[in-house]
């Protein structure tokens, strides 16, 4: 099998005011369909070679994946590359796409009183940083969503200058740099990087806050602690501790 993955360098961080919950909702977007291929040609290639593809936004960033044979790796290149330049953004799409991550707010985070609660305790020390927001938004953020805001940041973020082609399997490593030249190439150099947020560590946190939530009826306890950043000598020095002491892995993002 053969893993594709095309990072983008935004995510709920780099939203404005004006369009929290976005970069979530612009990666079901981003499954709509261009003005060249059917929303379902994307799901079609990867179920006609036996692969997969997801997504997944984070607060840094926003990365679409791929798992198929190397016979199927030739369309995928095709069809990513499409995306990032011809995407059909219309409001039928935007309507449906908004119910979709509605649905998926409700199921995820206000169905689990633990996620509902972690979620709060996570951004309430935070204060204004753009951490303190989860990447899923609110169903405020979802609802405010239009074509104008998809447009603008797809002319923005989702073009060649502001990504990243990952390309791991068994495939002949110099054909492949050449077809992948070939493919996004051709594609106009355009796309802006947002700026990294402030540094966590030099931002003013609260020490200590209390809420409340109406489920469950327990009490419970959070103790939390800033960490490194990925690109921190310390790094994975934490990230092995984390996984001797609690046997589970710790993501690297930029704002552990």
């Amino acid at each position: 099998m053969v893993a594709t993955q095309i990072w983008y360098h935004v995510g709920s961080a780099n939203e404005t005011t004006k369009a929290r919950g976005f970069a979530h909702l612009f990666e079901h977007l981003m499954f709509g369909g261009t003005a060249t291929h059917d929303k379902r040609d994307c799901w079609e290639h990867h179920r006609l070679y036996g692969g997969n593809t997801n997504a997944g936004t984070s607060y840094d960033q926003t990365v679409y994946v791929s798992e198929i044979p190397p016979e199927g790796l030739s369309g995928v290149l095709k069809l990513e590359a499409d995306r990032m330049v011809n995407l059909k953004l219309e409001q039928q799409n935007l309507d449906n796409e908004k119910r979709i991550v509605t649905e998926e707010l409700r199921v995820r985070i206000e169905n689990s009183p633990l996620d509902r609660i972690f979620a709060e305790a996570l951004g309430k020390p935070f204060n204004d940083h753009p951490y303190a927001l989860t990447p899923i938004g609110t169903k405020e953020d979802i609802a405010a969503a239009n074509l104008d805001l998809a447009r603008d940041f797809y002319r923005r973020y989702y073009k060649p200058k502001n990504a990243h082609l990952i390309i791991v399997g068994p495939v002949d490593g110099a054909a492949t740099l050449d077809e992948v030249r070939r493919v996004f190439g051709a594609l106009p150099a355009e796309g802006e990087t947002p700026p990294e947020p402030p540094s966590l560590l030099e931002w003013r946190t609260a020490e200590k806050i209390e809420f409340s939530e109406d489920i469950p009826p327990v009490e419970g306890a959070l103790v939390g602690f800033l960490l490194p950043g990925p690109n921190d000598p310390d790094a994975y020095t934490v990230k092995l501790m984390n996984q001797l002491l609690a046997g589970t892995p710790l993501i690297l993002s930029r704002w552990t």
